[in-house]
């Protein structure tokens, strides 16, 4: 993290909060196929992948962690 800059810090059940709170939010998303038609996602998919992003940055930064207090 830069020091310069401001940060926010939240947990992820406040910013799932937020989300549930917006009168409307969805994703389309561009799926392969031959038609290649845009697949709409609701608030629970935007959720989900959400969590799962920051469960790997959690882990990874674990993984991190472990191996700096290692060496």
């Amino acid at each position: 993290m830069n020091p310069n800059c401001p940060s926010i810090t939240y947990d992820i059940s406040q910013l799932f909060d937020f989300i549930d709170d917006l009168a409307d939010l969805s994703c389309l998303c561009t799926v392969q196929t031959l038609s290649d038609n845009n697949q709409p996602y609701n608030k629970d998919w935007i959720k989900e992948k959400i969590y799962v992003l920051l469960r790997r940055q959690a882990q990874q930064a674990g993984k991190i962690g472990e191996a700096v207090r290692e060496s």
